[in-house]
C-alpha cells in the first residue's frame, strides 16, 4: 500500500467518524432546529409594524378584559394575553416579542420532526421535512410581525395535538382523560390565537370521523373533539355579536382550515385501501402539513407534503 492509499484511507475513516458524530440519533433531531434558527435569526432585530402599535396601545390604556377581547374578525384571547404578559415583564421592546415568536416556531419544527419520524420511521426524512418547513421564507412574514404571531402559537398547539394522535393511534393505552383534557386546552388555545387556529380546531374532529385512529374509542373521541368544535364556533359567534362584528367571516376561516383535509384526500383517496393503518398514517401526515398551509401560505404545506411521500 503506497502513501497515497494510506492517506485516502485515513481521510475516509476521519470522514466516517465525523459523519457519525454529526448525524446520529441524538443530533439529527436538532439539525432542523439549528437550520431554522440560522435562517430566521435576523427576525430578532425587527421592529413593530402596523397593528402592533394598536395592540400595545389597547393593552396599555384599556382594562385587561376589554383589551384582549378586541380582535377584529379573529378570536385573539390567547394571543392578546401573551402580548400582555410579555409587555408586563419586558416592556414594549420588540426583541422580547420577536424572541418568543421565534422560540415557538422552533418548538413547532421539533414537533413536526417527531410527527414525520413516527409516521415514516425515518429520522433523515423527518429532519429534511421539518427543516424545509422551518426554513421557509413564508414563515419570516409571520415571525417578523408581532400582530400575526398568533399563527405561530396556533400551529404549535395543533402540532402538539397531532403528535398525540399519532402516539395513541399506535398505542391506544396512551389515550387517557388527562390527555384529552390537554387536547381541549391546546385546541382552544389554537382557536383563540388566530383565525386559522379556529379553523383547525373546528375541523379537527374530521381526523377521528374519517380515519378512526382508535376504533374502540371512536365515539368518545368524536364527542370530545366535536364538542370543542361546537364550543369554538359558539365562542366566535358570541364574541362577534358582543363586539358588533360580522360573523360572515367564519365561513372564510373554515375554508382555510380544510386545506389539509383536501390535500390528504387528493393524495391518499385511492391508496392503501387494504391497509387502514397505513392509510391513516399518510392522511394524518397530509392534514398536518395542510394545517401549515392554512397557517402559512398553501404552497409551503403542499411542497412539504409532496416531498415527504
Amino acid at each position: 500500500m503506497n502513501l497515497t492509499e494510506v492517506r485516502t484511507n485515513r481521510f475516509k475513516q476521519a470522514a466516517a467518524r465525523l459523519a457519525n458524530c454529526l448525524f446520529n440519533d441524538l443530533t439529527i433531531p436538532w439539525w432542523p432546529v439549528v437550520a431554522t434558527l440560522i435562517v430566521h435569526f435576523e427576525v430578532l432585530f425587527n421592529g413593530f409594524l402596523f397593528d402592533d402599535f394598536m395592540h400595545l396601545y389597547n393593552l396599555s390604556n384599556l382594562p385587561f378584559l376589554a383589551a384582549i377581547s378586541t380582535g377584529g374578525e379573529h378570536l385573539l384571547y390567547t394571543f392578546k394575553t401573551v402580548l400582555w404578559l410579555v409587555k408586563s415583564l419586558f416592556g414594549a421592546k420588540p426583541f422580547a416579542f420577536m424572541l418568543l415568536g421565534l422560540v415557538v416556531h422552533l418548538v413547532s419544527v421539533s414537533l413536526l420532526f417527531e410527527i414525520i419520524s413516527r409516521l415514516t420511521g425515518k429520522d433523515s426524512l423527518a429532519a429534511f421535512g421539518a427543516a424545509l418547513w422551518g426554513m421557509s421564507p413564508y414563515a419570516a412574514g409571520t415571525l417578523g410581525w408581532v400582530s400575526v404571531h398568533g399563527q405561530a402559537y396556533a400551529t404549535a398547539a395543533i402540532l402538539w395535538v397531532l403528535l398525540d394522535v399519532v402516539r395513541y393511534s399506535k398505542n391506544p393505552d396512551v389515550l387517557s382523560n388527562r390527555l384529552l383534557v390537554r387536547h381541549a386546552f391546546l385546541l382552544l388555545v389554537a382557536a383563540t390565537s388566530f383565525g386559522t387556529g379556529l379553523a383547525s380546531t373546528v375541523v379537527f374532529v374530521l381526523v377521528v370521523v374519517l380515519w378512526d385512529p382508535v376504533p374502540t374509542q371512536r365515539n368518545r373521541l368524536i364527542a370530545v373533539y366535536g364538542s370543542l368544535a361546537v364550543a369554538a364556533i359558539a365562542l366566535y359567534v358570541s364574541t362577534m355579536a358582543f363586539q358588533g362584528g360580522d360573523t360572515d367571516n367564519l365561513s372564510k376561516i373554515l375554508r382555510l382550515g380544510t386545506n389539509g383535509i383536501s390535500i390528504a384526500i387528493a393524495r391518499t383517496g385511492e391508496k392503501h385501501r387494504s391497509s387502514k393503518y397505513l392509510y391513516f398514517q399518510q392522511t394524518i401526515q397530509g392534514i398536518c402539513l395542510g394545517v401549515y398551509s392554512a397557517t402559512f401560505p398553501r404552497p409551503c404545506g403542499a411542497v412539504c407534503y409532496e416531498l415527504s411521500q
